[in-house]
């Protein structure tokens, strides 16, 4: 369940032009500007990749694939490509930065780092592993859950001319396209500070824009496209699963007490998330690791839970991509409060109301569960 994209904001380090306060906040800042400028440096032109002896053949086919997905990307879903993508930097690591993610102990409400420019994020990326590691610990020493997910792909939103990346480069056509997709789709729109909406948007049209390239490319989509139902399914799971948590936090309830309950909460949620997925097959979703926790919890919600939205937003578009973005920034512009209440009301639009036996289904209910 580990993130693996996103609009990171490490970009304000190369941005801002205010000060900052306090030394793990500066050493931060220092970090990450110097973390992108190594990549910026790195970047190699892909056609002097493909003509370089030394490139592997595995490389130089997983190169070759990109051309045709970003003119697609360009042609069919109207996104912006540019530069972008037509460089590549090679990782000796898994993951290009890792991305710390925290929620109070009894709280499924994100943590919030602030950045020039970019405004607030739920995470804060970097490039070190170890730094992620020692930021988690920090927040975890203060007593909240938290949560360090591997990255393989951030857009810069423009800024730069973002390069393929080794730790992506390899991904199946389909994951790859969609990856693309997602990280050019935050160039064409960001909301400041919202990022719940700039990665459910990003998810929609990465998920979107790839079944559409599978069609138009006459490949068998319904692998693909499964597994996009299923991603939907999760949200409703997830959404499911919060709500017995929210309802648990807000009870007046001695720390040690909630401790107890919270922890038998997310056991029971672990046991039928793996009985759903023995129902519906691998297509559900990865098994939940042993520290799912709020804050994983909360990095899940915010890539996912708008998504059906933004999939309302595109039937009332009829389907066209420009029609689509025009209504999505429409909602971007408007005052936070209006654009939440918008997206609810497109997800309760576009969504069947769950019948109790649906909601206990969810739930898994049976006497060892609803008595939480």
């Amino acid at each position: 369940m580990s993130v693996p994209r996103g609009a990171l904001p490490v970009l304000a380090a190369f941005l801002a032009c205010v000060p900052v306060t306090g030394c793990a906040t500066l050493s931060w800042y220092g970090e990450a500007a110097i973390g992108q400028m190594r990549i910026l440096a790195a970047r190699r032109p892909v056609a002097e990749v493909l003509a370089d002896p030394a490139t592997s053949a595995a490389t130089a086919a997983n190169l070759a694939r990109v051309d045709a997905i970003l003119e697609f990307a360009a042609r069919d879903l109207g996104l912006d490509v540019g530069g972008r993508y037509r460089t590549y930097v090679h990782l000796d690591r898994d993951a290009v930065v890792w991305n710390v993610f925290a929620a109070p102990e009894f709280s499924l409400t994100p943590h919030r780092w602030c950045y020039p420019v970019v405004g607030c994020a739920v995470y804060r990326g970097y490039f070190n592993r170890d730094r992620a590691r020692q930021e988690a610990a920090a927040l975890a020493a203060r007593g909240f859950d938290v949560h360090v997910g591997r990255v393989a792909a951030y857009s810069t939103l423009g800024w730069f001319d973002d390069p393929l990346l080794s730790t992506f480069i390899g991904y199946p056509d389909e994951r790859l396209a969609e990856l693309l997709f997602h990280e050019l789709a935050h160039g064409r729109l960001f909301v400041p500070g919202d990022s719940a909406f700039n990665e459910a948007f990003a998810t929609f049209v990465g998920r979107e824009g790839a079944a559409a390239w599978l069609l138009a490319t006459r490949r068998d989509p319904e692998r693909f496209l499964a597994a996009k139902h299923a991603a939907l399914r999760r949200v409703d799971f997830f959404r499911a699963w919060r709500g017995r948590l929210r309802a648990l936090y807000a009870e007046d309830l001695p720390d040690d007490q909630r401790r107890l309950l919270k922890g038998a909460l997310f056991d029971a949620m672990r046991s039928c998330y793996a009985e759903r997925r023995r129902r519906l097959g691998p297509g559900f979703g990865g098994a939940l690791p042993a520290s799912f926790n709020n804050a994983r919890l909360a990095a899940t919600s915010t890539y996912e839970d708008r998504t059906p939205s933004f999939a309302a937003l595109f039937a009332r578009a009829g389907g066209n991509w420009g029609a689509f973005y025009r209504a999505a920034r429409e909602l971007g512009d408007r005052e936070p409060g209006a654009r939440d209440e918008a997206l609810r009301d497109l997800a309760r639009a576009h969504a069947a109301p769950h019948r109790p036996e649906e909601r206990d289904a969810l739930l898994c209910r049976h006497p060892r569960v609803a008595a939480g």
